[in-house]
């Protein structure tokens, strides 16, 4: 394989420039005889498909990487990129069902140190998956694990938030606190920060702080986008904390 190739396709996608390495990786494909390395280049095809939201597609390139293979890694991350696709898509028991398959069938993951990072993101996936799913004791431990791991900062604040919402809703509120002050420090994703910031001014509220309280509230009220619904509980919680 031209592994220079390769490294140039990889930092196209990593600055975010996805149909040119997509294109890079379509070209190195045409250039590799190896049909495993081939595999491994359909894989990356697969991923750029799906962060360019065309899920279809990238299931179409899954399942070439998985014909072309016979190797066990190949059929593993082909496994955890279907169930990523299927996260996406909103189809999120599909996408448990395919990590727990993973696990299943390729128990090297959770051994194997050459799949360390594979066995990491998918148990963090997993954590995030059961906590959108509202199944919160099964999903808290998985969580809980995955903040040791070596994961990007975005992935650290979505697991972090995710974290924070368990404990509220075991009514951990000290520990969910904790969670949320730590998103913004970690990541710069608006999703988990925005989600982040009004749980706290909520949580502030709650314990008498009206002067944080306000100030999470009111970041909140000018950074929301257009999330009418959350709009109108932020206005709720500042009639509360002005009126208090």
């Amino acid at each position: 394989m031209d592994i220079d190739t390769l490294n140039a396709a990889l930092s196209l996608r990593h600055s975010g420039r996805t149909e040119e390495a997509l294109e890079a990786f379509r070209a190195l494909f045409e250039k590799t005889e190896d049909f495993d390395e081939k595999a491994g280049i359909v894989l990356h095809e697969a991923s750029c498909l799906t962060t360019l939201q065309r899920y279809e597609e990238a299931k179409e390139a899954l399942n070439r990487a998985r014909r072309m293979s016979q190797l066990a890694w190949t059929g593993a991350y082909a496994d955890q990129q279907e169930a990523l696709v299927c996260m996406w898509e909103g189809r999120y028991e599909d996408s448990l069902r395919i990590y727990d398959r993973l696990l299943s069938q390729h128990p090297k993951v959770a051994t194997d140190p050459e799949l360390r990072n594979l066995y990491e993101s998918v148990q963090a996936e997993r954590g995030i998956i059961l906590a959108t799913l509202n199944r919160t004791e099964d999903a808290l431990p998985l969580l809980a694990g995955a903040l040791v791991y070596r994961v990007s900062d975005s992935k650290k604040g979505l697991i972090l938030y995710h974290l924070g919402q368990c404990f509220l809703s075991l009514n951990q509120t000290k520990d969910a606190k904790t969670a949320f002050e730590e998103v913004g420090r970690v990541c710069q994703d608006h999703y988990c920060i925005l989600g982040s910031r009004y749980n706290l001014g909520i949580i502030y509220a709650q314990e008498g702080t009206l002067g944080k309280a306000l100030q999470e509230l009111e970041w909140c009220e000018a950074n929301l986008g257009g999330d009418d619904a959350l709009r109108d509980y932020i206005y709720v919680w500042l009639a509360k904390v002005l009126t208090t």
